[in-house]
């Protein structure tokens, strides 16, 4: 008698789509750590797109201007999305 052996991959295996990825999903600090990292990257490169060679025209221009408020706003929702996240301890202490 030939079986096959069928080889079914970790999605294939999961019941839901949510469990699947329950194992991935950072906790709301670590998301909000990246959000803030991810506004001052931003900024910074918008910041610094002359010195570096980004910036097509000399000056601050129009799009380092929306690069720089796109860059605080994002800082700021991230900043803010981690002081909502505590410490993860809610007996009060």
């Amino acid at each position: 008698m030939d079986l096959k052996v069928s080889r079914l991959t970790d999605f294939q295996l999961c019941s839901s789509y949510l469990a699947c990825f329950e194992d991935l999903a950072m906790d709301n600090k670590t998301a909000s750590i990246v959000v803030v990292a991810l506004g001052a990257l931003m900024l910074l490169a918008s910041l610094t797109a002359d010195m570096t060679g980004l910036g097509d025209d000399p000056g601050f221009g129009s799009q380092q201007t929306i690069g720089t408020v796109v860059g605080i706003v994002v800082l700021g929702i991230g900043a803010y999305l981690y002081t909502k996240s505590g410490t993860g301890n809610s007996s009060g202490d």
